[in-house]
């Protein structure tokens, strides 16, 4: 299951069929992406995390599958509103740790700072700084990615020619389907008194989904939550950051330029390929295509592990900045052998 505070219960549909769980209704639902995904209603008898058992929990149903294969792991589900609302959360990212505490039991650690927020519906809500410019952004620990600025966001203060960004691209995947944004390196994110240096920064394009939604600046997910210790008290409506060993690391991205996932069969899926990225740098790369599929060949495959929440599993991928894997398209067999990575 994935930890994520923007979220209600959600059930995969193939999960509640292998559980005996019966599904009723189909209602849209929409996320970050522009695509609108049918949600069906189904009702659990008990749901437990580390000790802490919920009973009687109403759950959305959702086909997961396509999510699934661009995380290349196999979930149930999503969970975080119903226990972030009994129990104070602290997420320990360097240790992979979730902790629940009775709200009347908690107290904060020393050297953590506390920050109000709000709610947008399930979601916290808190003011930040991007770039100078303050905001209302969520905190997303759902998100793969570190910030994301909303298109009227950006639009309206300018971003996209206050800063030099990169061609849209396929950023992230979630119940919306894929989203697009313009990646950049903004100044700073200041939340309250934290202050993140040179984080990369999403300037989303799209026209319908979250992302297009003017009622926010922006979203705050993994790649920023992670160099924290963070808690969530969300009965005090109180948010506290404690800097770990990562608060100091500079953000890093994947600039292969491929946007990858894993096929039915095993292989990889090319779902877009970034212009004027890496892979489109060389003659010998130019002939990747999105919706093909490859092979990938590779004894020395890698792990990213800092683009995810300590409820994701890592995701395998290719470091093209230290080897030179050969990608074979499975449709007509020819190999290529892929570009490095600036």
């Amino acid at each position: 299951m994935i930890f994520d505070t923007g979220a209600t219960d959600i059930l995969d549909r193939r999960h509640a069929k292998r559980l005996d769980v019966k599904i009723a209704g189909a209602l849209p639902i929409g996320g970050i992406g522009s695509n609108v995904a049918s949600y069906g209603l189904a009702r659990v008898k008990t749901v437990s995390i580390g000790g802490l058992t919920l009973v009687d929990q109403v759950f959305g149903a959702i086909d997961l599958d396509k999510i699934e294969r661009v995380e290349d792991a196999d979930f149930q589900g999503l969970v975080g509103y119903e226990y972030a609302k009994r129990a104070v959360v602290t997420i320990d990212y360097a240790t992979r740790t979730l902790t629940f505490t009775k709200p009347a039991d908690f107290l904060p650690s020393t050297g953590s700072q506390s920050i109000p927020f709000a709610f947008r519906e399930h979601t916290p809500i808190v003011s930040a700084e991007v770039g100078g410019v303050a905001g209302q952004f969520e905190l997303d620990t759902g998100a793969r990615t570190g910030l994301m600025i909303m298109a009227p966001f950006a639009k309206k203060h300018g971003f996209w020619n206050r800063y030099t960004a990169t061609p849209e691209t396929t950023v992230s995947y979630g119940v919306g389907g894929p989203s697009r944004a313009r990646l950049t390196r903004i100044v700073t994110l200041k939340i309250a008194g934290a202050v993140i240096n040179s984080p990369v920064a999403e300037l989303a394009t799209g026209t319908s989904g979250d992302s297009a939604s003017s009622h926010i600046a922006g979203n705050i997910g993994g790649d920023i939550l992670k160099r924290f210790r963070v808690t969530f008290d969300y009965s005090h409506q109180r948010l506290w950051l404690e800097p770990n060993a990562l608060n100091a690391a500079p953000e890093q991205f994947d600039r292969s330029g491929l946007w990858l996932s894993r096929a039915p069969d095993g292989a990889f899926a090319v779902g877009d390929v970034a212009p004027g990225s890496a892979v489109t740098a060389l003659r010998t790369a130019r002939s990747l295509r999105a919706r093909s599929r490859y092979e990938i060949h590779d004894p020395r495959q890698t792990w990213h592990t800092d683009r995810h929440s300590p409820a994701r599993a890592r995701e395998p991928c290719v470091d093209l900045s230290a080897s030179r894997p050969r990608l074979k398209n499975q449709s007509t067999s020819r190999d290529r052998e892929a570009a490095y990575a600036p």
